[in-house]
């Protein structure tokens, strides 16, 4: 009895102790729909509209559904792909939606490259497909691309595949860009091949090229990819050089921008960018408003060091001469923020004796270019994975993290607006799963939603977050960042166990699809065999 009445007065205080509801934000449920499961996931926005692509093995379903009322409005499903055939990539080129799949052509030993366009407001295929490129032998791909995303982009859930397609900011060009296969695969003396073809919005060849790199696979390692609006195609490489053993070491590096003219008739052009005393341990290349390439990334003091003490970009006009190139320090106030006292002190230590204090395990996500004022949001989150031998099981498991996020804004002079540490601790064990963020800008802010612990919700900057873990539900909650001041505060948007009085499961971020500048939508399981569709809008 004693119990009974204890726990009926423990409830009240539980539910008491719930966050309360952000009033910046409105959630709607729309209604269920039959769930189609799919290993590959594509949502696109559209006129009031949103297509699904859903991909799983060799059936292919397009889903239609009215934005508004989150109404699903129909599928078609499709299974008249070449068997065998290999999903690349699905390119959004001036509101036009391409489906890109290749092909082992092995009696003729030729890698082919298909192209078929999405209808998006009939939510068909309009035709059977056509072949764009055909390499003689193997190819495979030569890294992700599209690392500049303004605030309309697409999310795919698919890996590196054989051919790398993308499209400029505001082009009605796209790029395709492979890698040859050597004969001799060990041998580290081959020097790469990288064809690229650049195609208007009609999937026409203007014009392409295959190019053989300056530099062996051994000196040479490709850190990135670009295209600008013109349909100019860049590589950004580290180059590496010999050390007293003739070993090519990344000590000395330098990274160099090449461009790769398509015109058969023009060479390929070097421009070095040089660090004094600065060692770069993540790079990307964007376009800026201007249409220069713009090299930026994490650098550090340390030789061949993963952590990162700031952050750099160098400018390239067209000539391909370095413009400037600017470095912004990371303050060991951001540092320090949120990590045990005991590791603060560790690392004022550091910092009075000279040596090095960064950040560690941060990888550049996302850059986004603001067209309004020309600044742009370099975006990078703590992500890593710790392997756990076990000499019981004689077995190694792993676990994900997903932690704080490091967001900088720069101005369009290049000069450092803001930059902020937003605390977040995620780990799982199934990979990714629910965890990482999503960004998504409306009015004046930018936002980035995740899952988080509940006992977050009012976290100080002095206090170590609690673990969110994957997979054990969670609170759906958006910092909020100011454009011009970087103030952060944060919403609770809803809890995953009770939305407007429905639990939800498989919850992940790339289901997230941003919609008009103050709104987004996400594709959750609500159980038997039924999807649904939650829809987020933000008020102010």
């Amino acid at each position: 009895m004693k119990k009974i009445l204890l726990l009926a007065m423990l409830i009240p205080l539980f539910i008491s102790a719930q966050p309360l509801l952000s009033k910046n934000f409105k959630v709607e449920l729309g209604k269920p729909y039959p769930v189609v499961d799919a290993d590959i996931k594509y949502q696109f926005y559209h006129n009031g509209e949103i297509l699904m692509v859903k991909i799983e093995d060799e059936s292919i379903q397009l889903l239609k559904f009215d934005a508004t009322s989150l109404k699903f409005t129909g599928t078609k499903e499709y299974k008249d792909f070449p068997k065998s055939y290999i999903f690349e990539d699905i390119v959004e080129v001036a509101d036009r939606y391409y489906f890109f799949y290749s092909y082992w052509d092995k009696p003729n030993k030729n890698e082919r490259l298909f192209v078929r366009e999405i209808d998006f407001s009939k939510g068909s295929f309009v035709d059977k497909g056509k072949k764009i490129i055909s390499v003689d032998g193997k190819c495979s791909g030569v890294g992700y691309s599209g690392n500049t995303t303004n605030n309309y982009g697409f999310f795919s859930i698919a890996g590196i595949s054989k051919f790398n397609i993308s499209s400029s900011l505001n082009s009605d060009k796209f790029m395709v860009q492979y890698r040859k296969s050597p004969e001799n695969k060990n041998d580290s003396k081959n020097f790469d091949k990288i064809g690229t073809y650049i195609f208007d919005m009609d999937a026409k060849q203007l014009y392409g090229n295959v190019h053989k790199m300056p530099y062996t696979e051994e000196q040479m390692d490709n850190l990135d990819y670009e295209m600008d609006w013109k349909g100019n195609a860049y590589i950004l490489a580290r180059v590496k050089v010999k050390d007293e053993k003739g070993r090519y070491k990344v000590e000395g590096s330098h990274l160099e921008l090449l461009l790769l003219p398509g015109e058969s008739n023009k060479e390929l052009r070097k421009t070095e960018i040089t660090f004094k005393d600065k060692f770069v341990s993540d790079a990307w290349l964007f376009e800026n408003v201007y249409g220069e390439i713009v090299t930026g990334g994490f650098y550090n003091s340390k030789k061949n060091s993963s952590s990162a003490d700031g952050l750099f970009f160098s400018h390239v006009d067209t000539d391909g001469e370095v413009l400037s190139t600017r470095y912004f320090d990371i303050s060991l106030e951001i540092i320090n923020q949120n990590i045990k006292r005991s590791a603060q002190s560790k690392n004022a230590k550091k910092e009075s004796k000279g040596k090095d204090v960064g950040l560690v395990n941060y990888i550049i996500k996302q850059i986004i270019v603001n067209d309004d004022d020309g600044s742009f949001l370099v975006i990078a989150e703590r992500d890593y994975i710790v392997s756990h031998y076990s000499s019981k099981t004689n077995r190694t498991t792993y676990t994900y993290h997903y932690e704080d996020i490091l967001v900088t804004k720069i101005t369009e002079e290049g000069v450092l607006s803001w930059m902020k540490k937003l605390p977040k601790l995620q780990k799982g064990t199934k990979g990714k799963g629910g965890m990482s963020y999503k960004y998504m800008s409306a009015g004046s802010n930018h936002y980035f939603v995740y899952l988080d612990n509940v006992k977050n919700i009012d976290l100080k900057h002095t206090e170590v977050p609690n673990r969110h873990m994957d997979g054990k539900g969670g609170f759906l909650v958006a910092y909020r960042l100011d454009h011009e001041t970087g103030e952060i505060s944060k919403d609770v948007l809803f809890d995953l166990r009770e939305v407007k009085g429905m639990e939800v499961y498989q919850f992940n971020v790339d289901r997230i699809l941003m919609l008009d500048n103050s709104e987004f939508i996400v594709e959750v399981y609500k159980k038997k065999k039924q999807d649904i569709l939650i829809k987020v809008k933000a008020l102010n």
